[in-house]
């Protein structure tokens, strides 16, 4: 039969074609698959790129049946959108995002399902690890991997997660090794500040050193190369695997919808710029904000920016009566501005590594500040003179990273991070009053009840949960236990019945604090949010993400009200007015931002 392919003249041609594999192009593969649906040259990618999916899907997930889904998955992503594939000569680059997006919510799954089951046995896990820091650090590295720009994260992809030396990226890239040098060195600086920005300090060569290990991936196991290429010749894969793929591929097409709708509002709206083309986009996304005596418009929101500090801003906050705010940063220096005019009152210098937080007292005559260098400094708001310094506490070399002034402007909450520990200290002496004692991972975020009675904190490990502390009798209150990624930024309600948590690649929880429940989920940042807080009523919440916006939303039903961009980096931290009608944004790109909420 002329239409009947031999066996035995299928597999010459698939091994003639692995074997000539070597030195096609993705690009030249990927066509083949599209044009002819030719099975051996989509294995030759699965060959290719395989053992670096496989690794991302198992830095994300720790069970090996959920990593090989993920793979799978990515795979089958793949075959339903190879024609769609903008930059095929970029394939490990578009290959290692979906592999990332679709470990997300295979983790997420696995989440929700152990909830209702126990396994009898655990599966290893696909990479093992002695060094803890190292396997909290792998999932951060993807994720900020991905947030690079295209020219740096292909090269990134195929030369630290692929192991491919400069000459053979640069041949696959059709560039110079020079080329390939340069931009793999900006690649290197662009990652180490973006993890610095998350709390993670390394060294050009440690950052090199931690890429480094990454190349070594394993070959991919034959069952599981061949599941694939079954998938891709037509035959159905498991409901869990088929599952998760249509929900990516549904995440995927809502992402070109908004790109496709932009265009189109790009070339209707002209002359409005493309930031009015983003307005216009989000703002028919969210619902109509709250009625106001005025008409409101995103894109007239933002009412200044301070500019003055040198690093990436890490906190910011209102005086109480609203007409002073201040920051800290990375710069090690806390600025006081005058919210009305957006002029610098005092540059507070004294500490002499990052400050991560600074705080007013309740009767906004004095501030708090606090640094990894150690120390916990007060200042006077009028002169801007340091008025005492106060050690840490504990072994040396702590970093201080979180501060709270409790109603009575007596005490302050301290978090030690590297002590993991959360302490309460005397305002006067800096003598610690209560230690809630060693916990078993560094706590970063924490926030302090509006009354002082309770405490929220989380910490870097996404194994912890978050958990809620009595204050006077430092016992226990209730965990969050179903939070699936390590969390960055926590807030309180101010009357201590809600909770909002933020964490990674994962939308805005919010929780019920007397069950411990999730109320909502807050979505709409890509790349994750940071910064969280709530409104003074309690009644609105603001949060700042690694896609340079800040977004309100309404805590009672958990929709968005108003997307406010202007920062051209990662959001890290907001802040409301005491009133209610402003907020400050802070972050990558050393600005402090003040805007005018909807009334």
């Amino acid at each position: 039969m002329s239409g009947h392919v031999h066996p035995l003249l299928r597999h010459l041609r698939r091994v003639a074609v692995l074997g000539a594999a070597v030195d096609r192009s993705d690009a030249d593969l990927l066509r083949s698959f599209v044009e002819r649906r030719d099975e051996a040259a989509f294995e030759a990618l699965v060959r290719r790129h395989g053992p670096m999916v496989r690794a991302v899907c198992g830095r994300i997930l720790r069970d090996a049946h959920d990593a090989d889904d993920a793979f799978q998955a990515t795979f089958v992503v793949l075959v339903r959108r190879a024609a769609a594939v903008e930059r095929k000569e970029s394939l490990a680059s578009w290959l290692h995002g979906v592999a990332l997006r679709t470990s997300r919510k295979a983790r997420v799954g696995a989440a929700h399902r152990r909830k209702h089951e126990r396994r009898a046995v655990r599966m290893p896990i696909v990479e093992e690890e002695s060094n803890v820091v190292w396997r909290d650090l792998r999932p951060i590295l993807d994720e900020e991997i991905q947030r690079l720009p295209e020219p740096y994260r292909g090269l990134v992809v195929l030369c630290y997660l692929e192991g491919k030396s400069y000459a053979q990226a640069a041949c696959r890239l059709g560039c110079s090794r020079g080329t390939v040098s340069t931009r793999l060195t900006k690649a290197r600086s662009l990652l180490r500040e973006r993890l610095v920005g998350r709390g993670l300090t390394l060294s050009a060569v440690g950052l090199g050193f931690l890429l480094a290990r990454r190349a070594a991936a394993a070959a991919v196991p034959a069952p599981l190369v061949l599941a694939v290429l079954r998938i891709a010749g037509g035959v159905a894969t498991t409901a869990r695997v088929a599952a998760l793929a249509q929900g990516v591929l549904k995440a995927m097409s809502m992402t070109r919808l908004k790109t496709a709708l932009l265009f189109l509002l790009l070339t209707t709206i002209g002359a409005g710029g493309v930031g009015a083309a983003w307005q216009h986009l989000y703002a028919a996304e969210a619902p109509p904000a709250a009625a106001a005596d005025e008409p409101y418009d995103c894109r007239t929101a933002e009412v200044r920016v301070f500019e003055g500090h040198t690093d990436r801003v890490a906190w910011v906050a209102f005086s109480p009566d609203g007409k002073r705010a201040l920051s800290a940063s990375f710069d090690a220096t806390v600025r006081v501005w005058d919210v009305e005019t957006g002029k610098e009152l005092h540059c507070l210098q004294g500490h002499t590594d990052r400050s991560d937080c600074a705080v007013f007292s309740p009767d906004g005559k004095r501030i708090l500040s606090c640094s990894w260098d150690g120390t916990v400094r007060l200042w006077d708001v009028e002169t801007g003179k340091e008025l005492k310094c106060f050690g840490a506490t504990g072994r040396p070399g702590i970093h201080i990273a979180r501060l709270a002034f409790f109603p009575d402007g007596k005490r302050f909450l301290c978090v030690a991070t590297d002590n993991d520990s959360l302490q309460i200290r005397d305002m006067e002496t800096g003598d610690v009053v209560k230690d809630f004692g060693r916990h078993n991972g560094h706590i970063y975020p924490v926030a302090l009840s509006s009354d002082g009675s309770q405490v929220l904190e989380a910490t870097y490990d996404e194994n912890l949960p978050m958990r809620l502390w009595d204050v006077e009798s430092g016992k226990l209150v209730r965990e969050f236990k179903d939070h699936p990624q390590k969390m960055g930024g926590v807030a309180l309600s101010p009357d201590g019945r809600l909770a909002l948590s933020t964490g990674g690649g994962e939308p805005i929880r919010l929780w019920d604090t007397a069950t411990g429940r999730e109320i909502h989920e807050l979505t709409g940042h890509r790349n994750g949010a940071a910064g969280v807080a709530f409104s003074p009523d309690g009644r609105y919440a603001l949060s700042g993400g690694g896609d340079q916006t800040v977004r309100l939303w309404h805590v009672g039903t958990g929709k968005e009200l108003c997307c406010l961009f202007g920062h051209l980096d990662y959001v890290d931290c907001v802040a409301f007015s005491p009133d209610g009608r402003f907020a400050l944004s802070g972050g990558g790109d050393k600005t402090v931002r003040l805007w005018r909420l909807p009334k």
